[in-house]
């Protein structure tokens, strides 16, 4: 599995939410995608009239398929 922590958020106090299911720590922005897909990662701050956003994109692709295959050693 991939896991990065986005830098601390100015202002702090905030939560963090994601668009796909993916494990994301709401406090500290710990982001755990479990597939490939385009995330979009939200911290909130605020509430009502006060509420702010930030977003930011981040996509996780899939893992390449590596193949190999043995050769025959001439003696």
């Amino acid at each position: 599995p991939f896991k990065f922590e986005v830098l601390p958020p100015t202002p702090t106090g905030g939560t963090w939410s994601s668009s796909l299911a993916a494990t994301l720590n709401p406090g500290t922005g710990l982001f755990t995608p479990d597939k490939a897909g385009t995330f979009t990662l939200t911290y909130t701050i605020g509430t009502s009239t006060c509420e702010r956003k930030g977003t930011m994109t981040v996509v996780v692709n899939e893992l390449p398929v590596a193949t190999a295959s043995v050769s025959p050693n001439p003696i």
